[in-house]
């Protein structure tokens, strides 16, 4: 007698393997997503408390660290805005995640330059506010559009 495996197997194996490597690579995009978060919204605090004029900031004074978290919040939202919401729409698929870096990583270099002056347009509080609120909009209907699989 031979031993006779059923024909249905193989693709449920398939199925199965396939479905754990989806996710393997989801949580890998998931944590790739967050590095370059984390990275982007570090070098943004740093040009935007740079911009400003902190000569009477008591840094040495108890809570001094809460209160530059308190200062740098404009400049922190689009990202936290933005990773939260890329954390959960992140899917698998390398290339909707790539193309979703690539407009928040140019999106970045954009509001870095234009914090610094790069473009010639003056940047007081009330217009750094509206480019910080633009590109938490942009980032988040971004990951909106790119990571929709269904």
């Amino acid at each position: 007698m031979r031993n006779v495996e059923p024909r249905h197997a193989p693709d449920q194996t398939m199925t199965h393997l396939d479905a754990i490597k989806q996710a393997q690579r989801r949580q890998f995009n998931r944590k790739l997503i967050l590095l370059v978060h984390a990275s982007a919204a570090f070098f943004t605090v740093l040009m935007y408390l740079s911009t400003l004029n902190l000569h009477r900031f008591a840094y040495w004074s108890r809570g001094a660290g809460t209160a530059t978290l308190w200062i740098a919040a404009p400049a922190l939202l689009p990202y936290v805005i933005s990773a939260v919401h890329s954390w959960r729409r992140a899917t698998y698929e390398r290339l909707r995640v790539a193309l979703f870096l690539f407009v928040f990583i140019l999106g970045a270099v954009g509001v870095g330059c234009a914090m610094l002056g790069a473009f010639g347009l003056p940047m007081d509080n009330s217009g750094l506010l509206w480019v910080f609120a633009f590109q938490a909009a942009v980032y988040f209907f971004s990951a909106e559009f790119l990571f929709d699989v269904d």
